[in-house]
């Protein structure tokens, strides 16, 4: 796995794609009010950050090959990705304190 600050450039780039993805794709996308754990946002961040983490591991392990120029992008890409996801399931777009996250 990559070291958050072996390539500082590297890693910011990926945290602001993933963060920065999710974050759009929230307020582009999701509705207001609907908590449901479908939403967009929560889809996009918490997949694609689950597949840049996976991509990752795969390549540090040998199973694949990335560029190494590339290795720490995907590492922080899905790691930042899948934090604001995660972040979006639990805090709807315009939600109060009283609402929590539903499955439908």
């Amino acid at each position: 796995m990559a070291q958050l600050a072996s390539k500082p450039l590297e890693s910011a780039v990926g945290i602001g794609a993933g963060a920065g993805g999710t974050l759009l794709v929230r307020d582009h996308f999701d509705q207001v009010g609907d908590n449901s754990i479908f939403r967009p946002s929560v889809l996009y961040g918490l997949g694609l950050g689950s597949l840049a983490l996976g991509a990752d591991m795969a390549s540090g392990r040998g199973m694949m090959s990335v560029p190494k120029q590339y290795d720490d992008v995907l590492f922080t890409f899905g790691l930042s990705a899948f934090t604001t996801g995660a972040f979006s399931a639990l805090t709807p777009k315009g939600a109060t304190s009283s609402q929590k996250p539903s499955m439908g």
